[in-house]
């Protein structure tokens, strides 16, 4: 190879570590060192030894996440994902799909505080806790890893050693301010200490009036009676040196009447419950109201019952406003001890420490509910005992975390805007709902956006109520019985419609009902209006997702100032970008098509076609619809079906010369066929987002599905809802979904450490998805190419020449090699390749299965991840070495000192892994040869490839790539870089760089043994 200007100089060790300018690149299978950093690749095995596997209970792992902020690394990348898995289980990811939050595009540092939020509102609703009987032994085996079940045999154990407790034993947990949970009592009970606590001296509250009045007033604040019993428990705590206080006169009492566990079943049913709100099954309380969905459940009561006497009484008696002192006020008012001239003075003047726990109360009313006060419990925060003004400010925090991670936003401003838009919008767009439907008939009122909407239906529903009339809500139901009033007031609709020659179809007889209502006169041109308007409504409800409406705020939009026709548009092109709406529907109808056994082939191709034939018209412009509107023939599907046969024969019958500028299609544009075709497409929509297998089969029990109007086949879908055959495949192919989350979700887990060091160099979101796919990217790097092709070829329905295309991409990036903005050009092509094959996998492929769309989307993120890649100059490209096809990295850096590095790795059948790792100065170009195969390493040592360069050779069994990989990204990103608007006669300039790279690729391809 003749390098130009460039001699051989420096000759590099071919040994155990050869060294670049101060970093080792070792033995590449061993540990990896530089001056400033050791790091330690941690396998799966290694990250459960090191308690990666399981975190210790929620709060630990939440803990960790705080403290690590601002200084994540890769372990940390890897940590949070390992926590992410362990807390995500079946009911929170089911949560988060009803949500429609994807687990798997998140950042996992983000996405583990919308778990968090998604667990306590489920703890909240009180799931998961209503069990029925479990053994023991049904609970270690759900304990879901050996870490937790040896825990629950642990505490099992401990459970079955433990004895009422004694004065001692309440003594030590009061001292060192333990709950009564299994492990506390238990070493209580075993600590060899606690006979040091207890005290049995006597003293006589009675013989001290003082006392006896401060102990009395205790013990009212606790809301025990005083009596000898409550005089005996104060003694108790004063004899043993322990605080007087109406917690620990309450903890007393509790302690020393708790009922332990008649049987270990009964304890695994309490266990149960505690492993449900996400704690150590060590953490079962033995006392009930203690574990934390208790003390949630009472905190908020309690500032929410809340009153100004109580507020006042704290108040006079200087003590601290906090839930806990709230509680003991309520019990010296309903006894009637307390001064109430002096608490009603406070109220009526006025006090100025009256009017800031005012404020500060009804400040945390706002913002405290069960669910927030549980998030703050699991992150051991005392809400309890905490003044509410701390409280505020924690609950301030917690919301805007949970809305940092969805919108993505750092400054506050920001997040408290975006998250009040978000919240009105969401409670806008639910308050429609259940709006009477009538109100899109009302006269000389504008609804044309939510709010409108919303405004106008709350004046109407005022009406409906002082009446004490049902009505018909905004959002469609299946609701056999819509009350006898309902019934009568239009039980001539149907006469109506079938009169006028229309369909008896749901939506004309809405329709028709609306009209009726508003006193206006029921023509066809008004049916029609009228029913254009409410599935405009229809699609709205069907479009802003807690997702779409999410993304819509982060770019900046207002969906409560658009008109719907609008917010459905931008909604629609959003559920676009946020997800391949088209391909995850169709994966959906796939999987269930092939678990139907009552299905036949001919009747699978048959809902195919028509599932297709769907997604293909509402993914078009709507033209075909417009011609079947103008034509006058009904919108059935055959005719759909035929109408988009002409339209593409007529799309092949163009001439195109040179003064050919586009296609003009000359169509009526009257308004009537423009609202016709827009309610028609909304139509079709509908039915793509609901149609399954099941319910087509059901509808070739009444006739042949392609003479079903839109308007049919969409009530049928609808109404098939509730069918349990429709539920059951529903139900199937959600579990489906989620055992594929859940693998994604392990596996994301258990990458390697260098895959995170990868993302982390690049800078690229740690989600499940860019990390299995980072993971195909350097560890499959053959198989991700090949697949490429074999992807276009197999999908694509037209007369291609896959061999010239594939040439094509080679010789492309082969020509590319001159700058990094023409590999980056080359980097994008493969990007639209995949997507191309995604684009033709819908409408054409024939033998589609539910799996390969898995995989394209999987092979589409790893291509993505490669463009971002290009943006530092590492690449990710095809490359034909000898005969075989192979995925080659190429990475290079260009400093401001007199060197620049050229990184490149690969793997083929014959040759086996090989690395090449060059450094160019502006008159040297020295290199190491490395494989894991010692004949490729003897072989090209032989050939004289790299003769005229100072290039040594290694031979090492433990070659890892993905490892070396990960390891010089690093080290090279720590490199001064220069741009080219930089480059000096110093700097190894960018073309040059590029140039020696594509003569050391040149001779990379003739490599063969």
């Amino acid at each position: 190879m003749q390098v130009s200007g460039i001699s051989i100089g420096q000759n590099l060790a071919n040994g155990e570590d050869v060294k670049f300018e101060g970093n080792i690149v070792s033995d590449y299978g061993k540990k990896v060192t530089s001056d400033k950093n050791e790091w330690e690749i941690k396998s799966a095995e290694e990250a459960k030894k090191s308690g990666y596997d399981k975190p210790d209970s929620l709060r630990e792992a939440n803990e960790y996440l705080d403290e690590t902020s601002g200084m994540f690394s890769a372990e940390d990348r890897k940590r949070s994902m390992v926590i992410l898995a362990e807390q995500a289980g079946d009911e929170e990811i089911k949560a988060l799909g009803d949500e429609k939050i994807s687990i798997s595009d998140f950042d996992s540092r983000d996405m583990t505080t919308v778990v968090e939020k998604i667990q306590a509102k489920m703890v909240a609703a009180g799931k998961d806790l209503g069990m029925a009987e479990v053994s023991s032994d049904a609970i270690e085996q759900a304990a879901g890893s050996e870490i937790m079940a040896t825990a629950v045999k642990q505490a099992l154990s401990e459970a079955d050693q433990i004895e009422a407790p004694d004065r001692e034993t309440v003594t030590y947990l009061i001292k060192n301010d333990l709950k009564p949970t299994v492990h506390n009592i238990y070493m209580a009970e075993h600590s060899v200490v606690k006979s040091s606590d207890f005290s049995n001296a006597k003293i006589d509250i009675a013989q001290d009036e003082s006392l006896k009045n401060q102990v009395e007033k205790v013990i009212v604040e606790s809301g025990k009676a005083v009596s000898d019993e409550s005089f005996a428990v104060t003694e108790f705590l004063i004899n043993n040196d322990l605080e007087i206080t109406p917690k620990n006169i309450n903890y007393v009492y509790d302690l020393e009447n708790m009922t332990l566990p008649k049987d270990s079943g009964e304890f695994a049913q309490m266990m149960a419950k505690t492993m449900a709100l996400g704690e150590n099954p060590k953490d079962t309380m033995l006392i009930e109201g203690y574990d934390i969905k208790a003390v949630a459940k009472d905190v908020t009561e309690n500032v929410a019952a809340a009153t100004d006497t109580e507020l006042a009484y704290l108040v006079s008696e200087d003590m601290a406003i906090t839930p806990e002192n709230i509680k003991a006020a309520k019990n010296v008012i309903e006894s009637g001890t307390y001064d109430s001239a002096k608490t009603a003075q406070i109220v009526d003047s006025k006090d100025a420490s009256f009017i800031k726990a005012k404020r500060v109360l009804e400040e945390t009313r706002l913002l405290m509910s069960e669910e927030a006060n549980l998030g703050l419990l699991k992150k051991g925060v005392h809400i309890e005992t905490d003044e509410l003004a701390k409280t505020v400010e924690n609950l301030k925090k917690q919301e805007s975390d949970y809305y940092r991670a969805l919108f993505g936003e750092s400054e506050i401003t920001d997040i408290e805007a975006k998250t009040a838009l978000y919240n009105e919008t969401i409670a806008g767009v639910e308050e429609v709902k259940s709006t009477p439907m009538y109100v899109l008939g009302v006269q000389n009122v504008d609804v044309s956006t939510i709010l409108d909407i919303r405004d106008a239906g709350r004046e109407m529903s005022v009406q409906f109520e002082k009446a004490n009339q049902s009505y018909e809500t905004l959002m469609t139901e299946v609701r056999p019985d819509l009350g006898d009033n309902i019934k009568m007031a239009f039980r001539n609709v149907d006469d109506i419609i079938k009169d006028m020659g229309l369909e008896a179809t749901e939506a004309n007889e809405r329709a028709v009902r609306i009209l009726g209502y508003n006193s206006i006169e029921i023509t066809e041109e008004n049916i029609f209006t009228m029913k254009a308007a409410d599935e405009t409504v229809q699609r709205t409800f069907s479009n802003m997702t807690p997702a779409v409406v999410r993304e819509m705020i982060k770019q900046g939009e207002n969906p409560l100032d658009m008109n719907l026709t609008e917010l459905n548009a931008k909604a629609e092109e959003i559920k676009g970008e946020i997800a391949d709406d088209s391909n995850e529907r169709f994966s959906s109808f796939l999987y269930k098509l092939d678990h139907n056994g009552e299905i036949t082939e001919s009747e699978k191709q048959s809902f195919i076609g028509i599932f297709r034939l769907i997604e293909q018209v509402t993914q078009s412009d709507g033209s075909v619809i417009g011609a079947l509107v103008e034509s006058g023939r009904e919108l059935s599907f055959s005719n759909l079906l035929s109408a988009m046969r002409s339209e593409k024969k007529a799309q092949m019958d163009v001439t195109v010369d040179d003064d050919f500028g586009g296609v003009n299609v000359t169509t009526d544009n009257a308004i009537d066929t423009q609202i016709q075709t827009a309610y028609r497409m909304n139509v079709l929509k509908d039915i793509s987002e609901n149609i399954s297998p099941q319910v087509l089969k059901e509808m070739t029990e009444h006739g042949d599905i392609n003479e079903f109007t839109f308007e049919q086949m969409k009530q049928a879908v609808r109404e098939a809802k509730t069918d349990e055959a429709v539920i059951s495949e529903s139900d199937e192919y959600a579990d489906y979904e989620l055992q594929n989350y859940k693998a994604d979700l392990e596996a994301a887990k258990n990458t390697e450490t260098d895959i995170y060091r990868l993302l982390d160099n690049f800078g690229i979101t740690n989600n499940v998805n860019n990390v299995l796919a980072m993971n195909a990217l350097v560890t499959k790097r053959n198989t991700i190419f090949n697949r490429l092709f074999e992807y276009e070829e197999e999908f694509s329905y037209k007369d291609v020449d896959f061999d010239e295309i594939k040439e094509g991409i080679l010789e492309k990036f082969s020509e590319s090699l001159k700058t990094p903005e023409e590999m980056a050009e080359a980097q994008n092509t493969l990007a639209e390749r995949a997507e191309h094959a995604m684009d033709n996998l819908l409408p054409s492929a024939e033998n589609v299965s539910e799996l390969d769309i898995r995989q394209l989307k999987m092979m589409q993120c790893g291509f993505s991840i490669a463009n971002e890649m290009a943006k530092n100059e590492t690449y990710t490209i095809p490359v034909m070495v000898g005969d075989e096809m192979t995925g080659m990295t190429l990475k290079l850096v260009h400093g401001k000192s007199k060197k620049s590095f050229i990184d490149i790795m690969f793997e083929t059948a014959s040759l086996g892994k090989v690395a090449i790792s060059a450094q160019v100065n502006d008159d040297t170009l020295t290199g190491l040869f490395a494989s894991d195969n010692e004949d490729t390493v003897a072989a090209v040592e032989a050939s004289g490839l790299f003769e005229d360069m100072n290039m040594s050779f290694t031979h090492s069994e433990k070659l890892d790539l993905t490892k070396m990989f990960a390891r010089l990204s690093e080290v090279r990103s720590g490199e001064d870089t220069a741009d080219e608007s930089t480059e000096d006669e110093s700097t190894v300039s960018t073309r040059k760089l590029y140039s020696i790279a594509k003569d050391i690729m040149e001779s990379i391809k003739k490599l063969r043994l």
